[in-house]
């Protein structure tokens, strides 16, 4: 086992972002996708999700600190290099579902339990649509999510086309799509 420290992900260029929520203690044992702490800009809430899963030894923020990208969040003990656990998720998962065992789906189960837990802190994101030089309304022509997909940052929510042009509009934070407008 080896200690590693989470910091703050890409949250869109924002900085000095306030910690509302602290959803892990010292001592809780996380799975990867579980919240960590919620962040509330002018623009938006979001939570930040553990990158893997692990004991959190130590939290280094409190409600109300103001972070920025790269900030240390919690030390983490994580086993060694991350590919004794994948093997023993896996065969724990063999063992208890072997007819699953070789559906791609098989990562979406292990994340269910990490979204309920992250249920009770539903956000609403508010996805401005970027400047679109000088066009009122342009003509939505992909929408590239449905209800309940895993988004990263950055990933395409829908694609917009103007007379002069085509643009996708990214997610500008990770997260469960919801139902959509």
């Amino acid at each position: 086992m080896s200690s590693e420290i989470i910091k703050v992900p890409d949250i869109g260029g924002d900085t000095d972002v306030e910690i509302i929520e602290i959803a892990v203690s010292e001592g809780d044992v996380i799975e990867a996708e579980d919240t960590l702490i919620t962040l509330e800009s002018d623009k938006a809430s979001m939570d930040v999700p553990a990158p893997k899963g692990g004991k959190v030894l130590k939290v280094l923020v409190k409600e109300g600190d103001s972070v920025s990208e790269g900030d240390d969040i919690v030390e983490l003990e994580v086993e060694g290099g991350g590919d004794e656990k994948q093997e023993s998720s896996s065969d724990s998962q063999a063992e208890e579902a072997p007819a699953k065992q070789d559906k791609p789906k098989e990562p979406s189960q292990e994340q269910k339990p990490a979204a309920k837990k992250a249920a009770g802190g539903k956000q609403t994101v508010d996805i401005k649509v970027p400047d679109l030089g000088g066009s009122d309304s342009v003509e939505i022509i992909e929408v590239a999510v449905s209800e309940g997909d895993e988004v990263e940052a950055e990933d395409t929510l829908i694609t917009l086309e103007s007379d002069k042009a085509s643009m996708d509009v990214p997610s500008p934070i990770a997260a469960r799509s919801s139902a959509l407008p």
